[in-house]
């Protein structure tokens, strides 16, 4: 997540395609994305996106304060050391 977090927080979660929260990937459950990066990594607590079953997702994002976001990449396979 391309993002300009100084001054706020951003938070996500995941929806399924008719707009239900999915268990895990909640709001309350994201990371919390502060600072000003290029590639944040966007992230829960316990779960990872690479453990949901094939489907249609959305992903709601939560801007605090002047929260910016740029762009969002979605890259398939290994992140950071782990599938």
């Amino acid at each position: 997540l391309n993002a300009d977090v100084a001054d706020g927080a951003i938070h996500t979660e995941i929806l399924t395609s008719d707009g239900r929260k999915l268990e895990g990937y909640t709001k309350e459950e994201s990371k919390v994305i502060r600072g000003d990066d290029l590639r944040h990594p966007v992230g829960w607590k316990t779960n990872r996106i690479s453990d949901l079953p094939a489907g249609t997702y959305w992903l709601r994002i939560y801007l605090e304060n002047d929260a910016t976001v740029y762009a969002l990449t979605l890259e398939k396979g290994e992140q950071n050391g782990r599938p």
